[in-house]
């Protein structure tokens, strides 16, 4: 059974709030991303990756297996600046993941190209379509018991 609590619009904040929302699930596994709301709500990179880290610590003391994934680029021609934040955030959640040993997933491998999340994968240059959402599931099915 796969619990998708992602929430349209949410950041690392919220989701620290409702995390006894989450747990109630009972997850064996969390497939864990989040971060552009909160660049486009001017959190900055380094409060984004401690609420990564505060949320990895209780995911762990509750024995549940993290999995990181990147957080997805936007199109540069939308989002502009932005991207180089994504980038950096990407960049910290890589060496949280080998700091706690952690797998990482960069789904920007698949979905994205260097001026950010390709054309043929979203409509507005920050949503997947779905070719991209097919795409993305891909990159995640090894981390997916079935």
């Amino acid at each position: 059974t796969i619990v998708n609590r992602g929430i349209s619009g949410d950041t690392g904040l919220k989701i620290l709030a409702r995390m006894d929302g989450i747990l109630a699930t009972k997850p064996k596994t969390a497939l864990v991303m989040f971060g552009i709301n909160d660049i486009y709500n001017g959190v900055p990179v380094e409060r984004i990756l401690q609420r990564y880290d505060q949320i990895i610590s209780i995911l762990e003391a509750q024995r549940i297996k993290v999995v990181i994934q990147s957080t997805l680029a936007c199109s540069g021609h939308i989002c502009g600046e932005k991207l180089n934040q994504v980038y950096a955030l990407n960049s910290g959640l890589l060496k949280i993941a080998k700091q706690r040993r952690l797998k990482y997933v960069d789904i920007n491998k698949g979905l994205s190209d260097r001026t950010g999340l390709r054309r043929d994968y979203s409509r507005d240059g920050i949503h997947l379509n779905g070719e991209g959402y097919a795409t993305w599931y891909a990159m995640l099915r090894p981390y997916i018991k079935s």
